[in-house]
C-alpha cells in the first residue's frame, strides 16, 4: 500500500513540475528563456570562458544529472560547443545535488516581473565550508551579471539534503 502512496506521489511530483516548467517556458521572453537555460549552465561548469569561473574553486560547481538534461544540450548548442570542449570544465563530484525554481514561476503569479528564485541543493553531510563559500561566491557573480545583462532578478539558496528533508 506504501509502495503505491509513493509512486503516485512520485508521478503526482514529476507532472506537476512539467506543468510548471511548461507554463514558464511558455509566457517567459526570449531573452528571460535564455537566461534560465544559461544558468544551470554557469553552475555546472567551471570555465575562464564563462560566468561565474572561480580561480581556486575548490570543486565547489557542478549540478548532479545535469549532463543528461535538454538544458546541457541545448545550452551547448547556442554557444556552439562540443561535450568533448566542455568536460575539463565539469567536476565529477557534483557539489550541486538539485537546483530548484521555487515562487511564483510557472504558476498563474508569474510576470515578466518575477525574480528567479533557486533553491541550491547540497550535501550537507559532505559539503565542505570552504565549498559553501566558494559556491557562494559563484552564485553572486552569476546573480549580478543576470541583473545586469537580462535585468533579471535572480535569488540563490543553499539548502542542505538533510535541511531540506526537516522542512
Amino acid at each position: 500500500m506504501i509502495a503505491k502512496a509513493t509512486v503516485f506521489n512520485k508521478k503526482s511530483f514529476i507532472f506537476y513540475n512539467i506543468s510548471r516548467l511548461r507554463e514558464l517556458i511558455r509566457y517567459l521572453p526570449p531573452k528571460k528563456f535564455e537566461l534560465f537555460n544559461t544558468i544551470p549552465f554557469l553552475l555546472h561548469i567551471n570555465s575562464p570562458k564563462f560566468t561565474g569561473y572561480m580561480e581556486n574553486h575548490g570543486n565547489a560547481y557542478g549540478i548532479y544529472g545535469f549532463n543528461d538534461s535538454g538544458f546541457w544540450r541545448l545550452t551547448l548548442k547556442r554557444f556552439n560547443l562540443s561535450e568533448a570542449e566542455m568536460m575539463p570544465y565539469i567536476s565529477r563530484l557534483y557539489c550541486i545535488k538539485g537546483l530548484y525554481l521555487m515562487g511564483s514561476s510557472g504558476t498563474i503569479a508569474q510576470t515578466n516581473y518575477s525574480d528567479f528564485d533557486y533553491w541550491v541543493l547540497v550535501d550537507d553531510k559532505t559539503v565542505t565550508k570552504e565549498q559553501i563559500s566558494i559556491l557562494n561566491k559563484k552564485l553572486d557573480v552569476v546573480k549580478k551579471w543576470s541583473e545586469a545583462n537580462y535585468s533579471q532578478s535572480v535569488n540563490f539558496f543553499i539548502m542542505g539534503i538533510n535541511q531540506l528533508k526537516e522542512n
